[in-house]
């Protein structure tokens, strides 16, 4: 999938999450969650490094920071829901292959 379908699809996934939360907050865990999804990686280097835009790496790094550290977001509780998909629709592809 391309990755602004993919930004485009987590974006609506977590807006449904997080209804009441602020559209840059949104904006920026969907880069994040692209971002791991795409690199397979958990160092913001990388996922920075999948992050389109015309921004220099090192600013979408200390933006990925930022919002990792702001204690207005539980990052553990949004990401949750988000992980739990993702081992499981791997265990359902497993399931099937094995």
């Amino acid at each position: 999938m391309p990755i602004n379908n993919l930004y485009h699809t987590w974006n609506m996934r977590i807006r449904q999450l997080q209804p009441t939360e602020r559209k840059t907050r949104i904006e920026n865990f969907t880069w994040l969650i692209v971002g791991i999804h795409q690199s397979r990686s958990i160092y913001l280097s990388r996922i920075a490094g999948k992050i389109l835009g015309k921004a220099k790496l090192l600013s979408f790094i200390e933006r990925l920071s930022r919002l990792l550290a702001n204690p207005a977001i539980n990052v553990r509780t949004w990401y949750e829901p988000i992980a739990r998909s993702w081992l499981e629709s791997q265990a359902r592809h497993l399931q099937k292959s094995g």
